[in-house]
């Protein structure tokens, strides 16, 4: 079963947006920040998990288990008890295990885009080949329109010329995920919006510098001999 990129990618960037707020409590000194990231590396494990990646929950549930025994006043790197300095060693372990969590999500975000970013490109010569058969005579229409992104997608990879380019693309990604990146596509197609004419009435050509205006009555002239 293919990974679901962009569902994963709004997974990814929501635990990213709790680190932050993780370095910025360690950054105040915040009283209860090694109980608030033990239960958030709980949330991560349970994150990847779900993905099916074990290995990286183990490593999040390694990282949990070294704050585990910072909060029991013992060094998770030592071994060694540390009397009287439990809440300073709290707070080092709990930015070493930040550092790591995030450099952690960070990587698996870039990777996550750069499977996005592959994917897109695999479908744009299919996506051009679709304008040249005539399949999208309305870009706007087609790109806000999720059954007709559908049905566009099918259509493409019925055609025997492009059927096994779309073929590769969907041994590659997801269903949602190519009707995402479509509907990208196909926003990307829509025309520019139309530039209003200037038009130059008796009070702007007063208003209009002496030299601007002398320079365009010599065009004017020039232009009708």
């Amino acid at each position: 079963m293919r990974t679901f990129l962009h569902d994963r990618a709004q997974h990814l960037l929501r635990l990213m947006v709790v680190c932050n707020d993780l370095f910025k409590k360690y950054n105040d000194r915040h009283f209860n920040l090694a109980a608030e990231l033990e239960d958030f590396l709980s949330e991560v494990a349970r994150g990847y998990s779900g993905f099916g990646l074990k290995d990286v929950e183990g490593r999040i549930l390694a990282l949990k288990a070294e704050l585990n025994t910072a909060h029991r006043g013992i060094n998770p790197f030592t071994f060694q008890g540390v009397p009287g300095r439990r809440r300073e060693l709290e707070s080092t372990v709990s930015f070493k295990v930040l550092q790591i969590l995030s450099e952690q999500i960070r990587s698996d975000m870039e990777q996550v885009e750069k499977e996005l970013q592959d994917g897109r490109t695999l479908l744009v010569p299919l996506v051009l080949a679709a304008v040249q058969l005539g399949f999208i005579p309305d870009p706007t229409a087609t790109s806000s329109n999720a059954q007709a992104i559908d049905a566009l997608w099918r259509k493409i990879a019925a055609q025997p010329e492009i059927g096994l380019a779309a073929k590769r693309v969907a041994l590659t990604l997801s269903f949602p995920d190519i009707l995402l990146l479509l509907e990208d596509l196909l926003a990307d197609l829509d025309p520019p919006p139309a530039v209003n004419p200037i038009v130059e009435t008796p009070n702007s050509l007063r208003k209009m510098p002496a030299r601007t205006r002398e320079r365009r009555e010599t065009a004017g002239t020039t232009s009708t001999k």
